[in-house]
């Protein structure tokens, strides 16, 4: 099932730039994508195969979810609902919230051999604890405040090595579900989104 996601963005952009020539909102809101990716995964590493995982965010609040107990290669759990509790992550000295109203799904995968390849490249080392996933999150509607407020849609998935200690390797690509971000009538392509992200 595909999650309708149209391609306008209802937010409010209190700034187009920090002060003082702070950091931009496309790049404080790729940080936050990036980083609200990573936590959903720790949340599922972290969990121990607990039946609900919950983490705490940044700035405070949780995000939860209810995962399968394990994920190998080529296992998929399609569309799990993610809560907010005012989840508020903090990124280039602003936070932005998010809270309970409008619905982000999210998906967990095993990586096949083949994406672990183009994952890890030549010569790195892997952990004999060390799991390969693929996360997908897709938000409709997804309600925020802080430097952004008003209501998200976005898809992404990252692609992450990591273990009960956290990620050693992500990458972030393209959702075939969902569209990028919007933010100020450009989207933030998948590509572009860790770049851009490191620019805050």
């Amino acid at each position: 099932m595909r999650l309708p996601l149209p391609l306008s963005v209802l937010i409010v952009l209190p700034a187009l730039v920090g002060g003082c020539g702070g950091p931009r909102v496309d790049a404080k809101a790729a940080n936050a994508v990036q980083t609200l990716l990573a936590n959903a995964a720790e949340a599922f590493l972290l969990g121990g195969g607990a039946a609900s995982v919950s983490l705490t965010c940044s700035g405070g609040g949780t995000l939860t979810y209810s995962p399968p107990t394990t994920i190998n290669p080529g296992d998929t759990s399609i569309d799990l609902p993610i809560t907010f509790s005012d989840c508020v992550i903090k990124v280039c000295g602003d936070e932005i919230t998010f809270n309970s109203s409008g619905q982000s799904l999210l998906s967990l995968s095993g990586l096949d051999p083949s994406q672990v390849g183009e994952l890890i490249g030549g010569g790195a080392l892997v952990g004999d604890n060390d799991q390969f996933l693929e996360i997908e999150i897709l938000a409709a509607d997804q309600g925020v405040s802080g430097f952004l407020q008003g209501a998200l849609d976005f898809g992404y998935r990252m692609r992450i090595i990591g273990n009960n200690k956290g990620l050693s390797t992500i990458s972030i690509v393209e959702s075939i579900r969902g569209d990028p971000l919007v933010i100020q009538g450009r989207k933030i392509k998948a590509e572009h989104l860790a770049n851009l992200a490191d620019r805050c």
